[in-house]
């Protein structure tokens, strides 16, 4: 495994305030910069700074890995101003402070999936329902039950509709930090857009590893419009790779 240096792009990425969409395949150091950057950020807060960093991705497996590397790096000080979300548990975090402004209960529950069947067999209801959907939303505002689906919904009506929550969620946020963009779907995007518009916001990802090659043309469009948004350019990675030695397998699979 090839020891982490890092490349001219990376240090610019790390030193710089702006935001920035990275195209960057396995190995080639994504993690480590996103955990460097977000260190030099960190420690330019004082103690009661309100601010923090947040890491977004699709998947708890790719939080997990990014937990796992910054235990490496952060003290447990310098902890305490990073949250490592995704999507749905940051609409969760959302949705219990201020869900009240959308029609919720002030005490919430984020069902499991045999929870939202057991709920769903008690009232007569199918996932095949043409208004399934409808009725979780109606479950979660009358007894404060949210099924997975719905979290994500809730949020985008939530800081659409009131601007000042959304301006304070997205001021509290000075750098939003996304791994794995090209897996996030139009509703996801959508709330980074929402949480992000007063952010730094840096997005790693890669068109060729997108998990379901049908996603590729909204994928590639998701990847435009970030740049539209920030007003930014991509900046592909080269082709250094910290875990594998022999760079020439690489090139020849790309």
């Amino acid at each position: 495994m090839s020891e982490y240096k890092p490349t001219e792009e990376q240090k610019e990425l790390i030193k710089t305030d702006k935001s920035a969409l990275i195209i960057a395949g396995p190995g080639t150091g994504k993690t480590r910069t996103a955990i460097e950057k977000a260190m030099i950020e960190v420690r330019k807060f004082d103690e009661d700074s309100p601010h923090r960093i947040l890491f977004l991705s699709f998947s708890n497996a790719a939080i997990y890995r990014l937990l796992s590397s910054a235990k490496i790096v952060f003290s447990r000080k310098e902890r305490r101003f990073l949250k490592f979300m995704t999507f749905h548990s940051c609409a969760a975090d959302i949705l219990r402070n201020y869900g009240r402004f959308v029609g919720l209960p002030c005490k919430i529950k984020i069902m499991d999936t045999l929870e939202e069947k057991f709920n769903a067999f008690e009232k007569g209801w199918t996932s095949s329902d043409e208004d399934y959907e409808e009725k979780l939303q109606s479950l979660a505002k009358t007894e404060g039950l949210l099924a997975f689906s719905v979290l994500i919904a809730f949020a985008i009506k939530l800081l659409s509709s009131c601007d000042t929550i959304r301006d304070i969620i997205s001021r509290k946020y000075k750098l939003i930090i996304v791994d794995e963009f090209q897996d996030s779907s139009e509703e996801q995007w959508k709330l980074l857009r929402l949480l992000g518009q007063e952010s730094q916001v840096i997005a790693f990802g890669d068109p060729n590893q997108i998990i379901y090659s049908s996603m590729h043309s909204a994928t590639r469009r998701r990847f435009e419009e970030f740049q539209a948004w920030k007003d930014i350019k991509e900046t592909p990675f080269s082709e250094t790779n910290f875990r594998c030695d022999d760079d020439e397998i690489l090139r020849f699979a790309n």
